[in-house]
């Protein structure tokens, strides 16, 4: 029989990524919008409203639609599906989705609002 994993792991990931798509809101100015439709807009490479880095040349604009779709990936397959169910995670799968959701969020740090 497998332990029970308490659900504020869960909630763990869950706030941090709302935290995330906060952080994403008030970077860019843009409260009109939520979710993965957030991060595709903000995060565009043809109409950024963030752009991670000069955006010069080819390799620039694929970096920021890799960060997009990551942003987008963050939003869904963390925040979407325990927001809509309630699950457990285990702690470690729990501290490496909060990492992961730092690192997005220390990588919009360095953006610019163009």
């Amino acid at each position: 029989m497998r332990p029970k994993i308490s659900s504020h792991y869960r909630e763990a990931v869950l706030n941090a990524s709302i935290a995330l798509v906060d952080y994403v809101k008030r970077m860019s100015g843009l409260n009109s919008l939520d979710g993965s439709a957030l991060m595709a807009s903000v995060f565009s490479p043809k109409k950024s409203k963030l752009a991670l880095n000069d955006l010069s040349g080819e390799t620039e604009k694929d970096e920021q639609a890799g960060f997009m779709h990551l942003f987008m990936g963050a939003v869904l397959a963390l925040r979407n599906p325990r927001a809509h169910a309630i699950f457990d995670d285990s702690p470690e799968m729990a501290l490496d989705y909060i990492a992961f959701l730092s690192r997005l969020a220390k990588r919009l740090d360095s953006g610019a609002r163009v």
